[in-house]
């Protein structure tokens, strides 16, 4: 978990929060309620700037709830910001919409 978190800077924005200890909540309960998860990007489109970059692409998301046999499945575009920091690259912002 911490390593995934680790990805997001200290002042990431999702869709639901604005911290990183809210993205670490967020993905506490998602791995407490689920068995397996995998999630895919594709055709991720990067726009570079001044130390930072804008990358928007589709993604998919396959989870298996604790306790069922059925894969739920979830879909739409993503919109990724990632910034050089003094502790390198990190994403700022991780947005989502839903198909």
């Amino acid at each position: 978990l911490e390593q995934l978190v680790n990805l997001f800077s200290a002042d990431a924005i999702t869709n639901d929060r604005t911290d990183r200890q809210g993205i670490r909540g967020d993905y506490k309960e998602l791995f407490d309620v689920t068995d397996r998860r995998q999630f895919y990007i594709n055709g991720l489109r990067w726009q570079r700037g001044n130390g930072s970059a804008k990358g928007v692409g589709r993604f998919e998301v396959r989870v298996l709830p604790k306790g069922s046999e059925e894969v739920s499945l979830f879909s739409g575009e993503i919109t990724l910001y990632a910034e050089k920091r003094p502790q390198g690259v990190l994403i700022t912002k991780f947005l989502h919409t839903y198909e």
